[in-house]
């Protein structure tokens, strides 16, 4: 259920919603979820602000993708996380806000975003997994996007997000920051290509993923939501580097329907790094690893819209690790998808 409305603030706008809603804050790499509250934007003709506040504790647990600490991991697992038998098994409580301030084309086209992100861990004790602590984590962000001026087909976009909080006893303090550039080629099938890369700090004194830090601040950037940037591999992005590229394009761009016009076809590989020698949230890395160096990807996606409502995509991804990882072996996997819009 999800209320909204807009209203006219002079020469401003307001609008709003409420109830069960999808969030996110401006990169998508922090914090993009369903949750239970509300949101809101005030346009004004200098800056937009745009707020939110949710509640993530009454989801069930398949849908809740929260997973920061060592319970959400058992939890997750085991399908049990805060047994609530009339409903079934609920996801972790977590309280997520968030505040971005939003000054569009500030200089020379250019838009600065000022982010801000919080999250309390509201569960009891009874509810902790032997050895596991609350994490609360605060998220100080900071965008900036728009063209070149050398090419008004070329644009750029870069961000950073440094975290502040604490996990059990331990405080955490890292970073995560990226930039991307995007080429349109409108004139060859509607076609774009991109460079991204993307940073998170990692500890390399832990000894598990999950609040395994042992030596004074945990340093790993620990996002709320997991943002993959693959198919196949898709560790969060936490002692992380990633190094991607796409093409796109529409080959069906000059057909009369609009249906065959939205097709698209998306070429990504991506090259995995860690920015430490520790743990990483995915499975595979060898324990004596000392490289960076995880392995490449290269993924197939097709992604159509037949009615404004309805989307489908279709995929695929192989990944070929490094001799880092404990399996040497070819990796691959296909994925579909429907959405509908009601």
């Amino acid at each position: 259920l999800q209320l909204g409305g807009t209203s006219q603030l002079g020469g401003g706008f307001l609008n709003y919603r409420a109830g069960r809603i999808q969030t996110a804050e401006f990169s998508g790499k922090v914090f993009s979820h369903t949750g239970d509250g509300l949101a809101a934007d005030m346009g004004l003709a200098a800056v937009t602000v745009s707020a939110f506040a949710v509640y993530a504790g009454l989801l069930q647990s398949p849908a809740n993708s929260i997973v920061m600490t060592l319970s959400d991991s058992v939890d997750q697992s085991t399908g049990i996380a805060d047994p609530a038998p009339a409903i079934g098994p609920l996801g972790s409580s977590r309280l997520i806000e968030g505040l971005s301030l939003s000054f569009p084309e500030l200089f020379l086209e250019q838009t600065l975003i000022v982010s801000g992100v919080f999250q309390q861990d509201l569960r009891s004790t009874d509810r902790l997994t032997d050895g596991g602590g609350r994490l609360h984590s605060n998220y100080a962000g900071l965008g900036l996007s728009g063209p070149l001026a050398c090419d008004s087909r070329l644009f750029y976009q870069i961000y950073g997000y440094g975290i502040f909080g604490s996990v059990g006893d331990d405080s955490i303090i890292g970073g995560m920051g990226g930039g991307s550039l995007n080429f349109l080629m409108p004139q060859f099938l509607g076609s774009s290509m991109s460079l991204e890369v993307l940073y998170s700090s990692g500890d390399a004194d832990s000894e598990s993923f999950y609040e395994g830090n042992t030596d004074g601040s945990a340093t790993q950037f620990m996002p709320i939501t997991a943002s993959p940037a693959a198919v196949v591999f898709t560790p969060q992005q936490s002692n992380l580097v990633t190094v991607s590229g796409s093409w796109s394009l529409r080959p069906m761009a000059g057909s009369s329907s609009q249906g065959l016009r939205n097709i698209m076809l998306l070429l990504k590989p991506v090259a995995f790094f860690r920015s430490t020698t520790g743990p990483i949230s995915a499975a595979g890395v060898d324990s004596e690893a000392a490289s960076y160096y995880l392995g490449t990807e290269i993924d197939l996606m097709i992604m159509a819209r037949p009615l404004s409502d309805l989307g489908l995509s279709l995929g695929g991804g192989l990944f070929i690790p490094s001799d880092q990882m404990t399996d040497s072996s070819v990796l691959g996997k296909i994925s579909a998808s429907v959405s509908l819009t009601l």
